[in-house]
C-alpha cells in the first residue's frame, strides 16, 4: 500500500515517478529527455535524476537550469547534487547541481585552479564547446514543501 505526504503528494514508495522539466537557458530543439523522474523518500525527501542527450538543433546557453517536480520546502544552498557534462563520449566533467529557487535547480561545472575545485558556469563553450550529441546528467536530493 502506497502512502502519501499530504502536502506533497510525494509516495512513500521508491517507484521513480517520470515527469517532464522545463529549461532556462538550454534549447533542447532536437534533442531528448532521456530520464527525467523523482522518488519520494521519508521524511519528505526527493530525488530527481534527469538525463538529457543534445541534438543537432539544442542549445546551450549560460547558467542551465531545470526544473523541480515538486517544490522545495526552502532554497538550501547547502543541498546540492551532483551532474556529469559528456563531451560526446570523448571526456567526462564533473559539476555540481544547486537549487537556485524552490522550483528551479541549476548546473555548474567544477573548475580545476591551482590546488582547489571552484565553481564555474557553463556556457555554450565552457567546459566544452556543446554539440549534437553531448549529454548532461543531473541528480539532487531536496526536502519538498
Amino acid at each position: 500500500m502506497s502512502q502519501s505526504y499530504a502536502s506533497a503528494g510525494i509516495p512513500l514508495d521508491p517507484v521513480p515517478q517520470d515527469y517532464t522539466p522545463t529549461f532556462t537557458n538550454f534549447t533542447i530543439g532536437d534533442g531528448s529527455i532521456d530520464v527525467a523522474r523523482y522518488t519520494g523518500k521519508p521524511g519528505g525527501l526527493v530525488t530527481v535524476e534527469i538525463v538529457v542527450t543534445l541534438g543537432a538543433s539544442s542549445s546551450m546557453g549560460t547558467d542551465p537550469q531545470f526544473s523541480l517536480p515538486l517544490t522545495a520546502a526552502r532554497v538550501d544552498f547547502a543541498k546540492s547534487g551532483i551532474c556529469l557534462l559528456q563531451d560526446s563520449g570523448s571526456a567526462f566533467f564533473p559539476g555540481r547541481v544547486r537549487l537556485i529557487s524552490t522550483t528551479f535547480a541549476q548546473l555548474q561545472a567544477l573548475l580545476a585552479s591551482g590546488t582547489h575545485l571552484s565553481l564555474a558556469q557553463i556556457t555554450s563553450t565552457a567546459p566544452f564547446t556543446w554539440t549534437n550529441p553531448d549529454l548532461f546528467e543531473a541528480q539532487i536530493t531536496y526536502e519538498a514543501a
